[in-house]
């Protein structure tokens, strides 16, 4: 009984590769250099990268560290504000905290979640304006 549900599982992971290939580009080439939003908002000591992903305009990493949940919304709410950004957004509880910046181009996105004995997951998400407008305001 498990090999024909394993045979058909395999069957159906190769027949959807075909559909993961890029669209608009040949088969076999790079994919565009993505941009570096992300490149000089601060990160805590110790951080593992978990995840990344980008496209033209977007960049967004998502990282775990071994600190808790309010210290690591205390460190972007302090390197954000040392750094020029302007906190327009700051909502959580004690299970997570988002945070929302402008600084005059694409906006930045900071979500920390706890994940329990004192680990802390963190996504920058940096993307969605365009250099020197200001991002929409909350809301709108």
């Amino acid at each position: 009984m498990r090999t024909p549900l394993v045979a058909l599982l395999l069957a159906a992971s190769v027949a959807a590769l075909p559909g993961c290939k890029s669209e608009g580009r040949p088969p076999g080439s790079a994919a565009p250099p993505r941009p570096q939003l992300l490149a000089d908002i601060p990160r805590l000591d110790r951080s593992i990268l978990t995840d990344t992903t980008g496209a033209e305009d977007a960049e967004r990493a998502t990282y775990v560290v071994q600190v808790p949940l309010d210290s690591v919304a205390r460190f972007y709410r302090a390197q954000l504000a040392q750094l020029g950004w302007r906190i327009v957004g700051d909502m959580g509880d004690s299970a997570q905290v988002s945070l929302y910046a402008t600084k005059g181009g694409p906006a930045l996105w900071v979500q920390v979640r706890a994940l329990g004995n004192l680990a802390t997951e963190y996504t920058l998400i940096a993307g969605g304006g365009e250099v020197g407008r200001p991002a929409p305001a909350p809301g709108r």
